[in-house]
């Protein structure tokens, strides 16, 4: 695979505080009024993770500066949902893929909590000579985080269905890079690489790193199951 770098589409963007949204799902669940009054329910399904707010389902990035004077993040990972469920105890979908866009430019529609975004599609890349080191990088990343699981409540949870998933290793990194608790700089650095035997080396040294420093707790910001 490679970086696709010609190809643009265009990408309905919802900014709340704190946070971007890609919006498009198969159903909608349970979202705001004033948010689900601007999706399309069959527009192709683009969000990269969610969480549970009380009753409502959101799907998000990352946590970014607020529309008002805040910028948007250069990259965003977009992932792509096989179905959708109405059961709100439970993610309402289950995740076949990610994918990487680097954010072209954002403008406000309408009001300043709907943007318009033009994105480029960035492919992972993952060279011939990469595939030996795959296996052990996975297996390291899941290490990794049982290294650190006493340490963020409700991690037990995600290993059990990190063991069960059978996706890539990039989507593997993105998951990770979603739900464990690094920091806003790191996530970022996650977002924009490419190249996954990177990504996943990065990630796997910040999370040896976390389980060596007596500062790290933390929780998850939910689960993104695959």
């Amino acid at each position: 695979m490679h970086d696709d770098a010609t190809a643009t589409t265009e990408l309905p963007l919802i900014a709340l505080p704190d946070r971007i949204f890609f919006p498009g799902v198969e159903e909608i669940v349970a979202l705001p009024g004033e948010i689900a009054s601007r999706v399309e329910p069959h527009d192709p399904t683009v969000v990269l993770a969610w969480e549970v707010l009380g009753d409502e389902v959101a799907a998000e990035t990352l946590p970014t500066p607020g529309p008002s004077g805040g910028r948007l993040a250069s990259h965003a990972c977009i992932g792509t949902l096989l179905s959708v469920r109405t059961n709100r105890s439970t993610w309402p979908g289950r995740v076949r893929c990610t994918r990487r866009v680097r954010l072209l430019d954002a403008r406000p529609f309408a009001d300043r909590s709907v943007f318009q975004a033009t994105v480029q599609l960035l492919d992972d890349v993952v060279r011939a000579a990469d595939m030996q080191v795959v296996p052990d990088l996975r297996a390291g990343l899941i290490e990794s985080v049982e290294a650190i699981a006493s340490k963020i409540a409700g991690a037990d949870d995600l290993l059990k269905d990190l063991a069960r998933a059978e996706v890539s290793l990039g989507t593997l990194c993105d998951i990770l890079a979603f739900t464990l608790p690094l920091s806003a700089t790191d996530k970022f650095a996650l977002l924009a690489e490419v190249r996954v035997v990177e990504r996943a080396a990065f990630l796997k040294r910040k999370l040896e790193a976390a389980a060596g420093d007596p500062r790290f707790h933390g929780e998850l910001r939910g689960r993104f199951p695959a």
